[in-house]
């Protein structure tokens, strides 16, 4: 699946017969998975074109298809030779095992799932022995192992992997390329590549991120059109490329949450678990948090106390109205009304009297507000709901009736 999704996606260099299925069983669910059985591919037969009669390798450059490095394309049709990806004949040689030497990954669409990418991962390899030990041992994996949910996902799926990191040596970087490949609109009859990176696992990036795959379920399983598919988790994925890119684990994350449809995949608990794990660079940014979650105990309280009837549901429905007022915060000026609100509604915060020096720069824009807003996001996400969120607040209840 993932060759035919990034080299041989071409019917002219990948001959098959027909379409085929393999029943799995994945967490105790049958998963029916369609393949295609390959006759004939060009790279049988490549080699040949890059020698002369006596066998000995071409002086000159050639030109090198798609099919033998991804996204390498003829950029202008009416210039096909002066345009074109061109290598050496004992590089272009080299290229004709790069397939069986990387690894693929499958992102199947949160929003859309019949929309379905996939990630080519190309590892470093400084010590080929070794790294011929790495791959065989990676047979281990299942299929389910082999699903992600962004390209940051599958390279650090890639490089922390257990066997990977057993068989490094003690000065060897751990680095990678990922591409990603995807339909466009220009383009609908084969998979274009759209994004690519350079991924580095430092230590912090490894520990971060396996603590993001304890939080979260590593997958979910749906039923589309009769048709059992597996879900890689939303947050996991969006954490990977904040970590490859270089910013915190939480930036960004509103996209998540003022997406409906993402939200609903949101387990609250992970993000409670990752924002009490996590190593923070400010401790205000974690005293932040816990003084929007003590807000929101307060709010929800003073709801509990005006109804019995649907709790749940009325704080459900606070929590959207509160979503929906700072996702419409657009700059500063617009998020230090809304945070002033918001606290303002709980009355006496106890963190926000003690840490007040220490939370002024996120509330009063001497910091960059966005990263205020997104602490305000996740704190929302993280709040702990259900069960949990009645035992609190019957907790506050008393002791504010005390």
């Amino acid at each position: 699946m993932g060759i035919t999704g990034t080299f041989l996606q071409h019917n002219q260099v990948f001959k098959f017969d027909g379409g085929k299925s393999w029943s799995l069983i994945v967490d105790g669910i049958e998963i029916d998975v369609e393949y295609k059985k390959a006759v004939s591919y060009a790279h049988q037969h490549f080699a040949k074109q890059l020698c002369d009669k006596q066998g000995q390798l071409f002086g000159q450059s050639i030109g090198v298809a798609g099919w033998l490095y991804p996204g390498s394309v003829v950029r202008h049709v009416a210039f096909t030779k002066e345009t074109r990806f061109e290598e050496k004949p004992q590089l272009a040689f080299a290229l004709l095992y790069a397939l069986v030497a990387c690894h693929y990954f499958v992102l199947r669409s949160h929003t859309k799932l019949e929309d379905t990418q996939y990630a080519l991962v190309i590892p470093e390899v400084v010590d080929l022995e070794i790294y011929a030990q790495e791959y065989w041992n990676l047979g281990n994996l299942d299929y389910k192992d082999f699903h992600v949910s962004s390209l940051g996902d599958a390279a650090l799926r890639f490089l922390t992997c257990e066997t990977i990191i057993e068989l490094a040596t003690p000065d060897q970087v751990k680095r990678c390329q990922v591409m990603l490949f995807g339909t466009v609109i220009w383009s609908k009859q084969q998979r274009t590549r759209i994004e690519i990176a350079v991924v580095e696992a430092t230590e912090i990036i490894d520990f971060i991120y396996k603590l993001s795959r304890l939080c979260f379920p590593e997958r979910k399983i749906i039923k589309y059109k009769n048709k059992n598919l597996i879900i890689s988790d939303v947050f996991t994925g969006a954490i990977a490329d904040n970590l490859v890119k270089g910013f915190p684990w939480w930036a960004n994350l509103y996209k998540i949450f003022k997406n409906k449809s993402l939200l609903k995949l949101i387990t609250n608990d992970g993000v409670y678990k990752m924002i009490q794990n996590s190593e923070w660079n400010l401790e205000s940014q974690k005293l932040f948090i816990k003084a929007c979650h003590e807000a929101l105990k307060k709010i929800y309280a003073k709801i509990y106390g005006r109804t019995k009837e649907g709790q749940y549901a009325q704080i459900e429905r606070e929590n959207i109205r509160i979503l929906s007022q700072l996702g419409r915060c657009t700059n500063a000026e617009n998020f230090r009304k809304f945070i002033a609100e918001f606290w303002g509604r709980a009355g006496q915060l106890y963190i926000l009297e003690k840490h007040w020096e220490e939370l002024l720069p996120l509330t009063s824009g001497i910091m960059d507000w966005k990263v205020a807003r997104d602490l305000t996001f996740i704190a929302l996400a993280s709040y702990p709901k259900s069960n949990m969120v009645e035992k609190q607040i019957l907790e506050i209840s008393d002791s504010n009736s005390e």
